[in-house]
Parts: C-alpha cells; sequence; structure tokens
C-alpha cells in the first residue's frame, strides 16, 4: 500500500520464489543432458516454427500432452542412513537455461561429467517424510 511516506506491506500478496538451480550427472549417453537440451529447443523454437511440433512429442518424457512445455519435479532430501526425510514438489516446471559440460582428453573413467540448469516454476510444496 502507498503512503506518502514508506511502502507499506500486507500478507496476501505474490508469491516470489527463485529459480530451481539443479547440478546434475550426465550418464554416458547423455540422455539427461539432451532431454533438457531438446525440451528448450522445443519451447522457443530458434531455427523455425516446425519445431515446436516437436514438444508434444517430447512431452511424453517429461510432462503433460495437454501443457507440454510443463511438467512437474520432485526431489527428495535424504538423511545419512539414507531414509527420506522432506519431498519437495515443484508445480508447473520448465528449463530456462542449460550449462555447457567441460570434456578433456586427460579425463579417466572415474570423472564424472556434470552440468547446471536452471527450472522455473509455479510454486512448491514440502512433505515431511518421517
Amino acid at each position: 500500500m502507498s503512503t506518502p511516506f514508506v511502502e507499506k506491506y500486507s500478507p496476501g500478496e505474490k508469491a516470489i520464489y527463485d529459480l530451481l538451480n539443479v547440478t546434475f550427472a550426465i550418464d554416458e549417453e547423455m540422455r539427461s543432458w539432451i532431454e533438457i537440451h531438446d525440451w528448450i529447443r522445443a519451447m522457443t523454437f530458434p531455427e523455425d516454427f516446425e519445431q515446436y511440433r516437436e514438444l508434444p512429442r517430447l512431452s511424453k518424457n517429461f510432462g503433460n500432452p495437454k501443457t507440454p512445455q510443463f511438467s512437474d519435479a520432485t526431489l527428495t532430501i535424504y538423511s545419512s542412513a539414507f531414509t527420506p526425510l522432506y519431498r519437495f514438489k515443484f508445480v508447473d516446471v520448465f528449463p530456462t537455461s542449460l550449462a555447457s559440460f567441460m570434456l578433456a582428453s586427460q579425463d579417466t573413467p572415474e570423472n564424472i561429467l556434470t552440468s547446471d540448469a536452471s527450472f522455473r516454476y509455479t510454486y512448491y510444496t514440502i512433505d515431511k517424510m518421517f
């Protein structure tokens, strides 16, 4: 609420959530990275409008065919004994960025490739699992 002196805030305004930033392992077939890459390309059709037609086909992997650009995501937090503690459910998730990854000729099989991705979402819920 505006006043001549300061802005006065009250409950009931819109909730504003930060991005969901995730670092994930890239498997040897690069499925996780390619799936996010294809999702972003299908939503943004960078070359032509025909690419947008790929979105319903891709949504079989990650979303709802009626709203293929969105998906829901679940993140579970485990204890040191691998017991689930909390489950976060993110609603209407879609990727906004995907980082590249580094390959080097001196990499060994023990090196795990990782990448970062950022997602927008509408809101999330938290369930206590214990």
